[in-house]
């Protein structure tokens, strides 16, 4: 009898079963690396846009007129109290809630007014409440209204540098706290990339002014919280603050491309500012506005 050559059953079951187990590995791999990969442009967005902002406004308040008389004045004590400090701040910021010396409770909206530009910003509670209501509740959000060629538009943004060279932002703001709707000169500029990071403002502070008496050249100090919006950010939190539910390490929630966890960024950013340029009443060349 002709005897064929081949391979047995055991053979064929090891082989599939060894084949089978390399394929697993390598898809694990890939998906593990590919999140990897997207946790890092996370970061990446964040940073970059963060530096972005830095930038913007160290530039705007370097040439912007100095506002003399921004220190805090001191009571009719002698003492500088909370109501003191918080009325220098109006003066250029203002945020909502209104933040406190002791605490700092989470944000809504908030303006600062440099004296050539102002800045007004959504936070992610008030702007994420908005934008899964399909832009239907906007008590707790700034609404931008200028004239544009075919009428006023209205628009919501997440960080909008506008022209605004009487601070009537933060006195119109500090005026009526409710109001949502800011009138601004001009079309407003976006300061935050709407990509795919989608990246948002959680929290931003600035710290009372220090002013030189005389020459008036004024120093700021700033803090501000960016991240994304996915990820259940919680920046609150003692150290995770990607709180994604049930992402736990033994059940591999975190891998996988449409992990929450991989889109999930945040990085909190502390700069200064200084304010050499000309005097308010004065152009850039030192001469008096008529």
């Amino acid at each position: 009898m002709r005897k064929h050559k081949g391979f047995t059953i055991i053979e064929l079951i090891l082989a599939m079963g060894f084949l089978g187990t390399l394929l697993i590995t390598i898809a694990l791999l890939v998906n593990l690396i590919t999140g990897i990969y997207q946790k890092g442009l996370s970061l990446r967005a964040v940073n970059a846009n963060g530096k972005q902002i830095i930038d913007d406004m160290s530039r705007v308040v370097g040439g912007s007129p100095i506002q003399i008389g921004i220190n805090p004045v001191p009571n009719a004590s002698g003492n500088i109290g909370n109501n003191e400090i918080a009325a220098a701040l109006n003066k250029y910021f203002f945020t909502l809630p209104r933040p406190t010396i002791d605490s700092q409770p989470p944000q809504l909206r908030g303006v600062f007014c440099t004296g050539m530009y102002s800045y007004i910003w959504n936070t992610q509670p008030s702007y994420f409440t908005w934008r899964e209501s399909g832009g239907t509740n906007v008590s707790d959000v700034f609404q931008l209204r200028f004239a544009g060629d075919s009428g006023d538009k209205v628009g919501v943004y997440k960080m909008a540098r506008v022209l605004d060279t009487d601070r009537s932002v933060c006195s119109n703001v500090v005026a009526n706290p409710s109001r949502g709707i800011i009138d601004v000169l001009g079309e407003p500029i976006e300061l935050i990339n709407n990509d795919e990071s989608d990246l948002i403002i959680y929290d931003f502070s600035v710290f009372p002014a220090s002013q030189h008496d005389i020459t008036g050249q004024t120093f700021y100090s700033a803090t501000f919280i960016l991240a994304t919006m996915r990820g259940g950010i919680n920046i609150m939190s003692s150290g995770d603050y990607c709180d994604v539910e049930g992402r736990t390490a033994d059940s591999g929630s975190i891998f996988g491309l449409t992990s929450d966890f991989n889109y999930c960024a945040v990085n909190k950013f502390n700069f200064a500012m200084r304010a050499t340029g000309f005097t308010e009443g004065e152009d850039q060349y030192g001469s008096r506005r008529e």
